[in-house]
């Protein structure tokens, strides 16, 4: 499976959230964001909601998650990882993801171009150009940043993104912080060349 900026932009941003926040983390997981269409989203809605269970501490005025509301997602993690003997994730084999990724519905040729990686980024590529044309700051960046900070919570045990707006889901102020530095310090146009142009 190629590597598009996003990728690389998941690498980095990951790397550099895990130094900025002071995890420390003993291993980086290896990340992909997918765009969906319309139709790859709603079959995913059978995949995720087969292992999401949310955590009340980031949305303590949030319904659960319902095929209709999954529809206004603009993205989603999910992991290929484990717990250990001690409580803290760790990766998979690439058997073990393979035989989770075929488990959870995916079939053979999509699940073994998922195989590599410890932690995939859907992204709702309708909800994303809806925010686009509204002016909305919920970019595909931020929807990744957002993701990121999630798989450092997970190798930390910390939570670190709580009390979330459900109207402004990728506005966290940890995510916006944390993403503004992250520009400063790459620059914007370096950043543009980096993870906005597609070679």
């Amino acid at each position: 499976m190629r590597e598009r900026t996003i990728d690389i932009y998941a690498k980095d941003f990951l790397s550099f959230a895990n130094n900025e926040l002071g995890i420390k983390a003993s291993w980086m997981p290896k990340v992909k964001a997918l765009y969906c269409t319309e139709r790859s989203w709603t079959w995913l809605w059978n995949v995720y909601s087969q292992t999401v269970t949310g955590n009340p501490q980031e949305y303590p005025n949030r319904s659960e998650l319902n095929p209709e509301n999954w529809q206004r997602a603009n993205g989603v993690l999910f992991r290929l990882m484990k717990f250990d003997t001690e409580g803290r994730w760790v990766g998979l084999s690439e058997g073990e993801r393979l035989i989770l990724l075929t488990h959870k519905g995916f079939d053979r040729e999509q699940a073994e171009g998922l195989v590599p990686f410890d932690a995939i980024i859907f992204l709702n590529s309708s909800r994303l150009i809806e925010a686009a044309k509204r002016g909305n700051p919920c970019t595909a960046h931020s929807v990744v940043a957002h993701e990121c900070i999630h798989i450092l919570e997970s190798l930390s045990g910390r939570t670190i993104i709580k009390g979330v707006n459900p109207n402004k889901y990728f506005e966290h102020p940890i995510v916006v912080e944390l993403l503004k530095k992250f520009v400063d310090e790459t620059g914007l146009d370096e950043f543009n060349r980096r993870y906005t142009k597609e070679n």
